[in-house]
């Protein structure tokens, strides 16, 4: 398995570059980013999946929460619930998400999973807040000076 290498600055994804070249990656991180940042849009092209509601919060939206107990225990589910795709098609053995807030307005998600032949690869996102609120500002007020 080799995809491109997205990765996520807290702003959108953006796809990976080496020397002036596009990265490929061989593990699951753009699966995984792909699964929660556009999961619900990207899986049902490929699969009619009725466990999935396209009036449910999306994993953006649960990022830019307060950083509380509750709302990272909700990260936390959502990002298993569009995760979950991979133990159902064979491609996991387990998933485990802890979501930890590591500093004001900043959440991070580290998502374990173990493939069915042992394997086990950490997959980590970093996600600003502040920069969310900022593109508000500006679109509110024409700017931030």
């Amino acid at each position: 398995m080799s995809d491109l290498l997205m990765l996520e600055y807290g702003d959108g994804g953006e796809l990976a570059l080496q020397n002036n070249d596009l990265v490929l990656d061989n593990t699951f991180y753009t699966a995984v980013y792909l699964s929660l940042f556009e999961g619900k849009n990207y899986y049902n092209v490929l699969k009619n999946n009725d466990d999935v509601n396209l009036n449910d919060e999306d994993f953006e939206t649960a990022l830019n929460c307060v950083i509380n107990r509750k709302n990272l225990g909700h990260i936390e589910s959502l990002a298993n619930s569009l995760l979950n795709w991979m133990i159902s098609e064979g491609l996991a053995q387990s998933i485990e998400t802890q979501a930890t807030g590591v500093d004001d307005g900043v959440t991070k998600v580290n998502i374990t999973i173990t493939e069915p032949d042992g394997n086990v690869g950490t997959y980590s996102i970093l996600w600003d807040r502040e920069k969310m609120l900022l593109k508000k500002f500006e679109v509110i007020y024409g700017g931030v000076y």
